[in-house]
């Protein structure tokens, strides 16, 4: 096994299980969209907007989380049990989006 050089560091696992809660939050938003299409013309402008401002807060919440984990210098057992009450939210943002 190589050794990394500079600066880098090995993601943490938190850091990877972010990235997937982000990432099937938004993948499961979309498909929502496509599955339960709106019974009148009207409403279809109200689900993609719904589904954008969704997908602009939880893109702009992953920016800032990638952002400050990559400029932390430890994890300490509070950023863990920050990280992990995120995460509760993004994660409780899936079941909104089917609604």
């Amino acid at each position: 096994m190589q050794q990394q050089t500079g600066g880098a560091h090995p993601r943490p696992r938190i850091e990877t299980l972010a990235d997937l809660i982000f990432g099937l939050s938004l993948s499961i938003g979309s498909i929502a969209l496509i599955a339960n299409p709106p019974k009148k013309h009207r409403r279809d402008h109200t689900h993609i907007l719904a589904f954008a401002y969704t997908f602009f807060v939880l893109i702009t919440a992953w920016l800032i989380y990638t952002t400050y984990m990559s400029a932390l210098p430890i994890e300490t057992r509070t950023v863990t049990f920050l990280n992990v009450g995120l995460l509760l939210l993004v994660a409780m943002s899936i079941p909104a989006k089917r609604c």
